[in-house]
Protein backbone atom coordinates (compact mmCIF):
# COMPACT_ATOMS: atom_id res chain seq x y z
CA UNK A 1 0.00 0.00 0.00
CA UNK A 2 1.40 3.40 -0.96
CA UNK A 3 2.17 5.91 1.77
CA UNK A 4 -0.36 8.39 0.34
CA UNK A 5 -3.07 5.72 0.53
CA UNK A 6 -2.20 4.98 4.15
CA UNK A 7 -2.32 8.69 4.99
CA UNK A 8 -5.73 8.96 3.32
CA UNK A 9 -7.00 6.01 5.31
CA UNK A 10 -5.75 7.46 8.56
CA UNK A 11 -7.66 10.65 7.88
CA UNK A 12 -10.83 8.63 7.27
CA UNK A 13 -10.74 7.17 10.78
CA UNK A 14 -11.41 9.03 14.00
CA UNK A 15 -8.58 8.91 16.52
CA UNK A 16 -11.10 8.44 19.27
CA UNK A 17 -13.99 6.09 18.75
CA UNK A 18 -17.32 7.45 19.88
CA UNK A 19 -19.11 4.61 18.12
CA UNK A 20 -22.28 2.82 18.95
CA UNK A 21 -23.52 2.40 22.49
CA UNK A 22 -22.95 -0.92 24.24
CA UNK A 23 -26.69 -1.53 24.00
CA UNK A 24 -26.65 -1.11 20.22
CA UNK A 25 -23.57 -3.32 19.85
CA UNK A 26 -25.28 -6.03 21.91
CA UNK A 27 -28.55 -5.72 19.96
CA UNK A 28 -26.64 -5.92 16.66
CA UNK A 29 -24.92 -9.12 17.77
CA UNK A 30 -28.12 -10.68 19.16
CA UNK A 31 -29.90 -9.84 15.90
CA UNK A 32 -27.07 -11.45 13.91
CA UNK A 33 -27.51 -14.65 15.96
CA UNK A 34 -31.26 -14.62 15.25
CA UNK A 35 -30.77 -13.97 11.54
CA UNK A 36 -28.28 -16.84 11.35
CA UNK A 37 -31.11 -19.20 12.32
CA UNK A 38 -33.45 -18.18 9.48
CA UNK A 39 -33.40 -18.17 5.69
CA UNK A 40 -31.37 -14.94 5.49
CA UNK A 41 -28.17 -16.77 6.43
CA UNK A 42 -28.32 -18.90 3.27
CA UNK A 43 -27.51 -15.93 1.02
CA UNK A 44 -25.84 -13.48 3.42
CA UNK A 45 -23.07 -15.76 4.76
CA UNK A 46 -19.90 -16.04 2.65
CA UNK A 47 -18.53 -19.44 1.77
CA UNK A 48 -21.81 -21.35 1.56
CA UNK A 49 -23.03 -23.06 -1.60
CA UNK A 50 -26.14 -20.86 -1.35
CA UNK A 51 -24.26 -17.56 -0.88
CA UNK A 52 -25.31 -14.81 -3.27
CA UNK A 53 -22.76 -12.10 -4.04
CA UNK A 54 -25.45 -9.44 -4.46
CA UNK A 55 -26.89 -10.38 -1.06
CA UNK A 56 -23.43 -9.94 0.52
CA UNK A 57 -23.34 -6.42 -0.88
CA UNK A 58 -26.47 -5.62 1.13
CA UNK A 59 -25.10 -7.21 4.31
CA UNK A 60 -22.57 -9.88 5.23
CA UNK A 61 -23.41 -11.77 8.42
CA UNK A 62 -19.75 -12.66 8.96
CA UNK A 63 -18.74 -9.00 9.25
CA UNK A 64 -18.58 -7.43 12.74
CA UNK A 65 -20.46 -4.31 11.59
CA UNK A 66 -22.74 -6.36 9.31
CA UNK A 67 -25.63 -3.87 9.31
CA UNK A 68 -23.54 -0.82 8.37
CA UNK A 69 -23.72 -1.67 4.67
CA UNK A 70 -27.53 -1.39 4.67
CA UNK A 71 -29.06 1.98 3.94
CA UNK A 72 -31.94 3.18 6.10
CA UNK A 73 -34.61 1.88 3.71
CA UNK A 74 -33.00 -1.57 3.61
CA UNK A 75 -32.73 -1.60 7.38
CA UNK A 76 -36.43 -0.73 7.79
CA UNK A 77 -37.34 -3.40 5.19
CA UNK A 78 -35.13 -5.94 6.98
CA UNK A 79 -37.85 -6.72 9.52
CA UNK A 80 -40.44 -7.42 6.81
CA UNK A 81 -38.12 -9.91 5.18
CA UNK A 82 -38.07 -12.15 8.23
CA UNK A 83 -40.32 -15.23 8.18
CA UNK A 84 -43.46 -13.94 9.88
CA UNK A 85 -43.74 -11.02 7.45
CA UNK A 86 -43.21 -12.97 4.18
CA UNK A 87 -45.61 -15.00 2.08
CA UNK A 88 -44.53 -18.62 1.45
CA UNK A 89 -43.71 -17.70 -2.17
CA UNK A 90 -41.46 -14.78 -1.09
CA UNK A 91 -39.76 -17.00 1.48
CA UNK A 92 -39.04 -19.64 -1.15
CA UNK A 93 -37.49 -17.05 -3.50
CA UNK A 94 -35.19 -15.99 -0.63
CA UNK A 95 -33.93 -19.52 -0.07
CA UNK A 96 -36.19 -20.50 2.81
CA UNK A 97 -38.46 -23.51 3.16
CA UNK A 98 -41.93 -22.43 4.34
CA UNK A 99 -42.57 -25.90 5.82
CA UNK A 100 -39.34 -26.07 7.83
CA UNK A 101 -38.82 -22.50 8.92
CA UNK A 102 -40.53 -21.44 12.11
CA UNK A 103 -41.61 -17.87 12.80
CA UNK A 104 -39.54 -15.82 15.17
CA UNK A 105 -40.55 -15.90 18.82
CA UNK A 106 -42.02 -12.77 20.38
CA UNK A 107 -38.72 -12.22 22.20
CA UNK A 108 -36.76 -12.51 18.95
CA UNK A 109 -39.08 -10.06 17.21
CA UNK A 110 -38.64 -7.64 20.10
CA UNK A 111 -34.83 -7.89 19.82
CA UNK A 112 -34.83 -7.33 16.04
CA UNK A 113 -37.29 -4.43 16.31
CA UNK A 114 -35.23 -2.84 19.10
CA UNK A 115 -32.05 -3.23 17.07
CA UNK A 116 -33.57 -1.55 14.00
CA UNK A 117 -34.98 1.30 16.10
CA UNK A 118 -31.69 1.87 17.97
CA UNK A 119 -29.61 1.60 14.78
CA UNK A 120 -31.75 4.19 12.99
CA UNK A 121 -31.63 6.50 16.04
CA UNK A 122 -27.86 6.13 16.20
CA UNK A 123 -27.49 6.93 12.50
CA UNK A 124 -29.49 10.12 12.93
CA UNK A 125 -27.50 11.14 16.02
CA UNK A 126 -24.04 10.12 14.74
CA UNK A 127 -24.09 10.14 10.92
CA UNK A 128 -20.32 9.65 10.56
CA UNK A 129 -20.31 6.45 12.62
CA UNK A 130 -21.81 4.44 9.77
CA UNK A 131 -19.03 5.67 7.50
CA UNK A 132 -16.46 4.67 10.12
CA UNK A 133 -18.07 1.23 10.49
CA UNK A 134 -17.84 0.75 6.72
CA UNK A 135 -14.19 1.81 6.79
CA UNK A 136 -13.46 -0.64 9.63
CA UNK A 137 -14.93 -3.41 7.47
CA UNK A 138 -13.01 -2.38 4.37
CA UNK A 139 -9.66 -1.72 6.11
CA UNK A 140 -9.49 -3.92 9.24
CA UNK A 141 -5.69 -3.70 9.38
CA UNK A 142 -5.86 0.09 9.77
CA UNK A 143 -8.52 -0.27 12.46
CA UNK A 144 -6.24 -2.60 14.42
CA UNK A 145 -3.27 -0.25 14.10
CA UNK A 146 -5.35 2.69 15.34
CA UNK A 147 -7.02 0.62 18.06
CA UNK A 148 -10.54 1.22 16.74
Amino acid sequence: MKLTNIASLLLAFPFTSHGATNELVELRERTRLIVNTVHCAHCHTPGLATTKQNALKVYDLSAPYWSSSMNDRQLRDFRRRLKDKLTPAELKVMGGDPKKEKPLSKDQVKIVDSFIEKELQHRRAEPLDRFHDLQREKYPEVSKILGL
